[in-house]
């Protein structure tokens, strides 16, 4: 074996009758594969079989190296992420066609990342007889047939077999679905197993992010000073500036005919279809009013109120983002 023509090394392999398993390590022992800077690298490994013939090989690198972090944990800049999922096993024997459906999931953010998966191979092992071949499939394409060779008695194998084609592709977080197709022939397969090994860049949240909301509950407010007088709540509106951020303003109301509550804060974020404490009024824009969907329902004729308002640094008020709305002012709309 060679890599890029050099450090090369031969193995010696012992004489043996039918089809048998072996594994080498074989070293980078001159240093080759030594990046100073990050970046892709190509090589070429060389193998020159003398004598024997080989069934079903697949050559994986490992690689072990030191590096300087960020002085962000997270960093701003594209990392990569390697991931393993199932696609198929079979508690009885394989001997006929079977395609077996999987999902593969990523959860990560790969805006602006050009070709994000890097690397997509399945493992497939099990033990077989017979004599034919193992012909694998992905999504009906990328077709590779391996031949297995001839064996006297159930016989381990493992492959390698890569997406070279580059049908898992995606370019948004998600779930996707593929096909893995299995065709042997000539041989029947037993408990057989299929793994797939995929490596992707992705951009990682941005460094110093803020928390993903923050939430402020005011103080009790009397709207009429008098019992006799029944308030109906109107519009909710606030005044400051998104920051030119992607952030959010939301609101809850809680009345009462009581200063002392109970306070109950409910919201609603389909203009008043369904009215619900996990629910929130979305303010959009400052100096914007938004009704009051749920005030028949939850808080006409009560004397006092309380609001709790909710500051998102991102718009799904889920994610971590950069920068914060910032309210100056909110008014509560009511009319006696």
């Amino acid at each position: 074996m060679t890599l890029n023509d050099g450090n090369s090394q031969t193995y010696t392999l012992p004489s043996v009758s039918s089809a048998t398993y072996f594994e080498l390590l074989y070293k980078d022992s001159t240093g080759i594969i030594n990046p100073s800077s990050g970046g892709s690298y190509s090589y070429t490994l060389g193998m020159l079989p003398s004598g024997v013939t080989i069934y079903g090989m697949g050559v994986k690198l490992k690689l072990t190296y030191r590096f300087v972090p960020a002085s962000c944990p997270d960093g701003t800049t594209q990392k990569i992420k390697h991931s393993s999922f199932y696609v198929f096993d079979s508690a009885t024997p394989v001997s006929a066609s079977t395609t077996a459906n999987f999902s593969v999931y990523i959860g990560d953010n790969l805006a602006g990342v050009s070709s994000p998966v890097k690397s997509a191979y399945f493992s497939v092992s099990g033990t077989y007889t017979g004599n034919g071949s193992l012909n694998l499939t992905l999504n009906g394409g990328n077709s590779q047939t391996y031949t297995l060779p001839s064996v006297s008695s159930a016989t381990y194998f493992e492959l390698l077999y890569k997406d070279s084609s580059g049908i898992i592709n995606p370019t948004s977080a998600g779930s996707y679905t593929y096909s893995f197709g299995i065709v042997p022939s000539g041989v029947t397969i037993y408990g057989m197993g299929v793994q797939l090994h995929i490596s992707h860049r992705y951009v990682p949240p941005a460094c110093g992010g803020l928390p993903a909301t923050g939430e402020l509950t005011s103080v009790v407010f009397d709207t009429t000073n008098s019992d006799s007088i029944k308030p109906n709540y109107n519009s909710f509106m606030w005044k400051g500036s998104l920051n030119a951020g992607n952030g959010r303003v939301r609101f809850q109301l809680a009345t009462s005919n009581s200063p002392s509550g109970p306070w109950n804060f409910y919201g609603s974020s389909d203009n008043g279809v369904t009215c619900s404490s996990g629910a929130w009024y979305d303010a959009g824009a400052p100096s914007t009013p938004v009704e009051v969907y749920c005030a028949g329902q939850y808080h006409n004729n009560q004397r006092y109120f309380k609001y709790k308002v909710q500051l998102c640094s991102n718009t799904d008020c889920i994610a971590s983002g950069t920068i914060s709305p910032q309210v100056n002012d909110i008014v509560v709309n009511w009319s006696p």
